[in-house]
């Protein structure tokens, strides 16, 4: 997913930097700023043809008044969503979007987006592990603490995440478009894994064994849970 969007994007900037593409007064080449609650903040590049095409490219992450609310949607137990903030502390999103103006520059308009979110994050085992299966790993986090190990682990998430919106557009002055929108989005892939950084406990079987239905609950928690309405505001400067 990652790699496509690059791609793509590659082959936009390719063809932006054509003769062709130059000599079109009707193709535009634009900063923008968005926001859509609860799951993207960011920057990026807006491709604007002919009015009623646009392709755009960003960067940016889930800030922490985001991902709580994500935390809040997927699950209602609290050991969970401190399991999920935790999990999304460190986190980045490549987003990329594609718009159809129906009424031209200034008016309604529909999208589609595809977003790759990849993030890390630490939590004490026995919380991580609980709110997976539901069982008490209290003692297990007490035998690392006796040992001298450190009782928190380590959770790598990536997650495919795809969005429906539609909005309008209004035109401040003569450059300045402001777009809001409305829609949902839905994670339809993630992939989380959990490493304790005691490799002992990791590799034999019951230890590797607990991790990784502890990684296939969560997994499925996102999966099953991962629908969210959307609010989205941009600011774009067209030159």
């Amino acid at each position: 997913m990652k790699k496509f969007i690059v791609k793509y994007s590659l082959l936009v900037l390719f063809l932006l930097g054509s003769p062709l593409a130059k000599a079109q007064s009707d193709i535009h080449l634009s900063p923008e700023i968005i926001t859509v609650s609860p799951t993207f903040v960011g920057a990026g590049l807006n491709l604007k043809v002919y009015e009623y095409l646009e392709f755009s490219v960003a960067y940016g992450n889930v800030p922490v008044v985001y991902y709580n609310t994500i935390a809040d949607i997927i699950s209602n137990d609290d050991a969970q969503r401190r399991v999920i903030n935790a999990a999304f502390k460190n986190n980045r999103v490549l987003r990329a979007a594609l718009q159809y103006n129906i009424q031209g520059d200034v008016g309604w308009h529909i999208g589609m987006t595809a977003a790759q979110l990849n993030a890390e994050g630490s939590a004490d085992i026995d919380e991580v592990l609980h709110a997976a299966t539901g069982d008490d790993y209290t003692l297990l986090k007490d035998l690392l603490i006796a040992l001298g190990r450190d009782p928190s682990v380590h959770m790598d998430s990536e997650l495919m995440i795809l969005g429906l919106h539609a909005g309008y557009t209004w035109l401040l002055g003569d450059h300045l478009y402001v777009k809001a929108s409305m829609g949902a989005v839905k994670v339809m892939g993630s992939k989380i894994s959990i490493s304790t950084g005691v490799p002992e406990f990791d590799s034999i079987y019951p230890g590797h064994a607990v991790i990784s239905a502890a990684e296939g609950d969560l997994e499925d928690n996102v999966n099953e849970s991962g629908l969210s309405p959307t609010l989205g505001l941009t600011l774009t400067w067209q030159f």
